[in-house]
Order: structure tokens, then C-alpha cells, then sequence
């Protein structure tokens, strides 16, 4: 299934759902050292992403894939030219500031999360048969925003099924609790979506233990900058190194605005797991 990975970031989804491609991936090894075999059935065919650190971390990462600038921008017609004919999924991080607690709490009229809506034009241009979204657990908490969502949704065909994620369900030690909601294409996948059986995949501490290599490179970077003595140990401001020179901001933005990996992954195995069953 091909992927247009919207609002990558550093390419959280993309890594998430090339895990699913394994049986076992090991978040704790970059994807060159698995030791299972990928089935390769999920593929990036683009991305899209505005921040130009974000973009040279995915052009080193994701090497020979297409990224794209403005999703206001984003059409089929653009993807054509990069020789890109079929997107079966989208995945959407929108802007969230306009939803969550800590912002204004415009809704979807914000400025920023009204961006959500390109994500329903793109999907509607490429006829994509999910789209995953990611975003402020406000987004299915509050009522009145989850309606409007939700109402946008069925206009453009498409049903969902929404989750309520902390890092700490996948054994990481840290909350970030986020909303989750995938979108699917109605007619025969409704009937299989509103039977699916989720217990099958189980992700209690399926996680526990291990780290994600790229977070691990973080603390990496931290650890070398205490030994130059440029920020000193158990101060709240050392990953920001605020000493006048922010080495390490750019990389904490990142990982900052990205998300746990590990759950688009427990996500691709039950779209995996639906499309079989399809078939």
C-alpha cells in the first residue's frame, strides 16, 4: 500500500508503518540492522513538510523519496509528475495548536488546523482508502470539536474508528497522550471495520524495554554536549542548551513534534490485517 506521509515532520508515521512491514521490529536497531524480513507492504510514495531541518532529517532517512513543500500546494496532478499514480493511505499530524489546551483553542477555523481540511482534498483527489490522523487528545475529548471532525469525515465517504494513545500503552516512561483516528473508505470495509477484533493485537508493554534508535541518537548528542561542559547535569534547560549557543533545539523541536512510532505501527497491522481479509 502507498503512503503520502503529510505533515511528516521527521517521518514518525512512515517509520511506524514500514515496522509493520516486519514481524518482530526491534525499535531499539535502525531498519538496516532488523533481523526479520520486510514484506514490504507498506511503501512512502511522498512526503510533505514545510520545516527545512525536518526535511534534510527525512532526506537523509527516507533517501530517493519525493518531498513536497506546501500541502496547500499538493495536488494529483503533482504527484504525476514525480510519477506517483496510486496513494492508499494519507497520514495527517496536522497543526494542533488550535486544539490543544495549551493554545488559543480556535478549532478547525485556527489558522493552522483548518489544514486538516487539504488533507481531505488530497484524499479526495487520490480516492485514498485511509487516512490516519494524529493530533492533541482534544481532538475526540471535546465534543464539539470530535463532531465537526467527524461530520467532515462522512462528507467526503469516509467512516473511522478513533483511539485515545499514551507512550506508556507501548512501555515507553512518559504519558504523551495523543489522539489517533483511522479513516477508512466506506461500502465493504465498513462492515469488517465495525467487526474487527483489536484484543488480537495486543500492545500492553509490547514495547517495553526497548527505545527508538533515532531517540536514542538524542540522548547521544546530550551526553556529548555535558562531557564539552556547555550545559551541566540536572538542569531543566540541558537538552536545550540554553547557553547562548542551542545546539541541540532544531533535533529537540523534532522529536518534540513527532510521535511515538511504534503506535502507526499497532495501526498498519490492523489496516494490514483488515485489507487481507478484503482480499
Amino acid at each position: 500500500m502507498f503512503v503520502l506521509d503529510l505533515f511528516s515532520g521527521i517521518g514518525g508515521f512512515s517509520l511506524g508503518l514500514m515496522a509493520a512491514n516486519y514481524d518482530d521490529y526491534d525499535f531499539s536497531l535502525y531498519p538496516h540492522e532488523q533481523k526479520s524480513k520486510s514484506d514490504d507492504y507498506f511503501k512512502t510514495a511522498a512526503f510533505c513538510e514545510i520545516d527545512a531541518h525536518a526535511k534534510k532529517v527525512l532526506a537523509k532517512n527516507f533517501k530517493g523519496i519525493p518531498i513536497f513543500s506546501d500541502v496547500t500546494a499538493l495536488d494529483k496532478r503533482a504527484l504525476n509528475e514525480k510519477g506517483i499514480d496510486s496513494i492508499d493511505i494519507i497520514t495527517g499530524g496536522f497543526p494542533c495548536q488550535d486544539l490543544s489546551v495549551a493554545g488559543k483553542r480556535a478549532g478547525f477555523e485556527g489558522e493552522r488546523s483548518i489544514l486538516f481540511k487539504e488533507i481531505l482534498r488530497i484524499a479526495d483527489e487520490t480516492k485514498a482508502k485511509y487516512i490516519l490522523f494524529e493530533n492533541s487528545e482534544q481532538l475526540i475529548t471535546n465534543k464539539r470539536l470530535f463532531s465537526v471532525f467527524a461530520q467532515e469525515l462522512r462528507a467526503y465517504g469516509y467512516g473511522y474508528r478513533a483511539f485515545l494513545f499514551r507512550a506508556s500503552d507501548f512501555g515507553y516512561p512518559h504519558q504523551r497522550k495523543r489522539a489517533f483516528v483511522i479513516a477508512y473508505s466506506t461500502s465493504q470495509r465498513r462492515a469488517i471495520w465495525d467487526k474487527a477484533d483489536f484484543s488480537k493485537f495486543a500492545i500492553k508493554n509490547q514495547f517495553k524495554g526497548q527505545k527508538c534508535a533515532l531517540l536514542n541518537g538524542v540522548c547521544e548528542r546530550v551526553s556529548n554536549l555535558r562531557k564539552k561542559g556547555s550545559i551541566t547535569p540536572c538542569d531543566i534547560r540541558d537538552i536545550r542548551g540554553d547557553n547562548g549557543i542551542s545546539e541541540a533545539v532544531e533535533r529537540v523541536k523534532q522529536y518534540g513534534n513527532s510521535l511515538i512510532p511504534a503506535i502507526p505501527c499497532y495501526l498498519g497491522k490492523i489496516i494490514k490485517s483488515v485489507e487481507r481479509a478484503i482480499s
